[in-house]
């Protein structure tokens, strides 16, 4: 009996363990996938992002209208370009840098034609 016991609860902890392991291997073979917001000094978009291997593409919401973004994510550091329609300052265009964090969020710096350089976050929204 005792040796079964000892069976059961190392069946149990082995159980534990591989489901505490499960949440970060889902999110790495997830990647940048998702809905994200991003805040770059007083703006806020939605990101829609959609990862295959390196690839990146999705959309930027933001008041002028949906902009097209394309990119690559490789060890932890995304770049994208997004080009939106013409906006109070024209044609928009941004290009941008930005490392995964410990966290899970996105933070770097982008390129504006309209507004210069900008320091960006983003946050994955949580219903994915």
């Amino acid at each position: 009996m005792k040796k079964m016991m000892k069976r059961i609860a190392a069946s149990v902890a082995a159980v534990i363990v591989l489901a505490a392991g499960a949440g970060p291997l889902f999110a790495k073979q997830q990647g940048l996938t998702g809905t994200w917001t991003l805040s770059a000094e007083g703006y806020v978009l939605k990101m829609i992002l959609v990862q295959t291997g390196k690839k990146v593409l999705g959309t930027l919401e933001s008041t002028h209208g949906p902009m097209p973004m394309k990119g690559q994510f490789a060890k932890g550091r995304m770049t994208f370009t997004a080009t939106g329609p013409d906006g109070i300052g024209g044609r928009l265009e941004l290009s941008a840098t930005g490392v995964l964090q410990a966290d899970g969020t996105l933070a770097g710096d982008l390129t504006s034609t309209t507004t210069g350089h900008l320091r960006w976050t983003a946050v994955r929204s949580a219903n994915r």
